[in-house]
């Protein structure tokens, strides 16, 4: 588990997910899974840490990384179960499409809005 931080991203090496400073202050913050809540750097860095938390799927040891879930959920608010269902509903849209290439490349994924369906 590790994040990428840079004066206006927060990156995971695990999930798609990412925080992003607005330009509102220097501590405003906004995740790209709770994208109508505006946090501080600390807050962002809790739910990023979370996301990667819980899209582990095997965690060293289970328990303690539901407990830190927890923990983490509470700290922003949340119950565990709906970081779950917010987490999951964000990787069931059907947001890009694969165009070739390298997978982690995002040059190969565009938004499915930008796509003609009338071919």
């Amino acid at each position: 588990m590790a994040l990428e931080f840079t004066p206006w991203t927060i990156r995971s090496d695990k999930t798609p997910e990412m925080a992003v400073r607005t330009t509102l202050s220097m501590d405003s913050w906004v995740v790209t899974w709770l994208p109508n809540r505006m946090l501080s750097l600390e807050l962002a860095r809790i739910a990023m840490e979370l996301d990667e938390v819980l899209s582990d799927p095997a965690p060293a040891d289970a328990e303690e990384a539901l407990e830190m879930a927890g923990l983490m959920a509470e700290r922003l608010g949340l119950t565990p179960r709906e970081v779950v269902v917010l987490l999951w509903d964000r990787y069931a849209e059907p947001r890009f499409e694969i165009l070739g290439g390298d997978l982690n490349d995002n040059r190969c994924r565009r938004p499915m809005s930008t796509l003609r369906l009338d071919r």
